[in-house]
């Protein structure tokens, strides 16, 4: 090594500093699984609140939801970048905390659906037409 080259000696984060990256982590975790679980749900409230005909409903909600979660995901893009600078983690790195939790998130409220679904929903009391389990 020559006395030009430098060796850089990272310099260990301050603790709150770290503590506020923790938090806003934690932040995004929540935000990733809202993405696909509170936000549709608010979505389709505010159609249902919003219209009065059946027909009125789906229409609002097929542009309100996709609406509110490109919106909801932007803020946690904007979130992330909040987290990359708190972290100082270099913007080149091959993928996100963001990347990550989507994904998971994702994985996780499908998981949660067909359990849901299959496991504990059970059989419906009444269907609109004749079955073989409602004797009508």
């Amino acid at each position: 090594m020559t006395y030009d080259q430098s060796v850089r000696i990272p310099r260990p984060r301050p603790t709150g500093l770290r503590l506020a990256a923790t938090a806003v982590l934690a932040t995004m975790a929540v935000g990733c699984l809202a993405l696909w679980t509170a936000v549709p749900i608010g979505a389709l409230w505010f159609a249902a609140a919003v219209t009065t005909s059946r027909a009125g409903v789906y229409m609002v909600a097929l542009c309100a939801c996709p609406i509110a979660m490109l919106v909801w995901g932007v803020a946690l893009s904007r979130v992330n970048g909040l987290y990359v600078r708190l972290a100082s983690r270099d913007d080149s790195e091959a993928s996100s905390p963001l990347d990550t939790l989507l994904v998971g998130s994702f994985a996780f409220a499908v998981l949660a659906f067909l359990i849901w679904y299959f496991v504990l929903s059970g059989t419906p009391t009444s269907t609109p037409w004749p079955d073989e389990v409602s004797g009508q």
